[in-house]
């Protein structure tokens, strides 16, 4: 598949799902493809998948043809909301749907501080149980609200319209998890749209991630892995690079972390499998937008790609 990378930039109506169990800037902006400059446009009514500019955590915003809101985590702060508002189209308060990937600070504290600003229409989370004081705190802030939640677990689809699909890949049904495995119970996703696809692995480890190799969903090659951890070493194995072959890899870290992500190791790996990545300590928020047929990477900072 053809990316085109950008030089620089500044209701769920009806969500389907189904499975075994059924819960079932208006500016012009410049790209460049392979040296030539091509002159686009951002509508608001297309597929977009923006990897936040959140700090040290994870956060995902996508929006679907029809015109779907869905945020994957949240980050460590409110710094969401900020980078939200960055994204989404000027006066939309509502995010359809959310999706909370496992307990840990760094992804779920900023969906508090979305449940409160926006209107939020549901709330899927792992059906692993890994309860924390922070996860609770969230579980309030939603029943406060009356938000609907779904608990999913692998095999499990949503529908978000226009074409894109979330596929739930792990954690299995029934599956139990202590207070200090958060990790482990992450939420790993396949979303789709045509013939882009982006593996969301949370911060599952290389143990986890054996589960995946071979699914059956997963295509022979994915356009984009979200790198697991940060890039920490404990995720994104050999195995899963070379299974899954991906065009490209984002890494979500906060420049100048205390753990040391991402790695070192990890980036050999890269360097190993040919896969380029971009981070979004060094490029800021990192989205992919579909228009006329291909998919633009756009970057809130200059284009900064390593290999």
């Amino acid at each position: 598949m053809n990316i085109l990378r950008q030089k620089d930039i500044a209701r769920l109506d009806a969500v389907k799902m189904w499975s075994p169990t059924i819960l079932a800037a208006a500016a012009s902006l410049l790209f460049i493809v392979f040296g030539v400059i091509i002159v686009g446009g951002f509508s608001p009514k297309t597929f977009q998948i923006s990897f936040l500019d959140v700090g040290q955590g994870d956060a995902i915003y996508v929006r679907s043809q029809s015109g779907t809101n869905i945020l994957i985590d949240g980050g460590p702060d409110g710094n969401v909301i900020k980078r939200l508002s960055e994204v989404m189209p000027r006066f939309d308060r509502t995010i359809d749907l959310v999706v909370a990937t496992h307990a840990d600070v760094d992804h779920l504290s900023g969906l508090i501080d979305v449940v409160r600003r926006f209107k939020v229409g549901g709330v899927i989370v792992t059906s692993a149980s890994s309860s924390t004081v922070l996860d609770e705190l969230f579980m309030a802030e939603i029943s406060k609200r009356n938000i609907p939640v779904y608990s999913l677990h692998a095999g499990d689809s949503v529908s978000l319209g226009g074409g894109v699909v979330l596929r739930v890949l792990l954690p299995y049904v029934d599956e139990v998890f202590g207070e200090a495995e958060t990790n482990e119970s992450s939420l790993v996703a396949l979303l789709t749209h045509k013939d882009f696809s982006a593996l969301l692995t949370g911060d599952a480890d290389v143990g986890r991630e054996a589960l995946i190799i071979g699914d059956a969903v997963l295509p022979e090659s994915v356009t984009v892995l979200k790198l697991g951890h940060h890039g920490s070493r404990t995720s994104t194995g050999n195995s899963l690079l070379s299974s899954t072959r991906p065009e490209v890899g984002i890494l979500s870290f906060g420049s100048k972390n205390r753990y040391g992500h991402p790695h070192q190791e990890v980036l050999e790996r890269l360097k190993r499998h040919n896969v380029p990545f971009y981070s979004t300590a060094s490029s800021g928020t990192i989205s992919f937008v579909y228009s006329n047929g291909q998919y633009k990477l756009q970057t809130s900072k200059a284009l900064s790609q390593s290999k």
